[in-house]
């Protein structure tokens, strides 16, 4: 996490994991800790959904073809 309480990933550029656009997630997810990133990208932490604690798993996805 960064000094402005956003968590960043580093592939060949940075990335916001709580830009909503990124995600595709509607649901209002705010997270809060990166845990732990696997091999295949999976990364797992903890947020905050409708005000509640809870554990997150992103997996990422292929990019939609055009």
């Amino acid at each position: 996490m960064n000094k402005e309480g956003q968590f960043r990933l580093w592939s060949a550029y940075m990335l916001n994991l709580n830009d909503p656009h990124l995600t595709h997630d509607p649901t209002g997810w705010t997270l809060l800790t990166a845990e732990a990133i696997n091999d295949r990208g999976w990364i797992v932490g903890n947020g905050l959904v409708a005000g509640r604690y809870s554990a997150f798993v992103l997996v990422p996805q292929p990019p939609e073809s055009e």
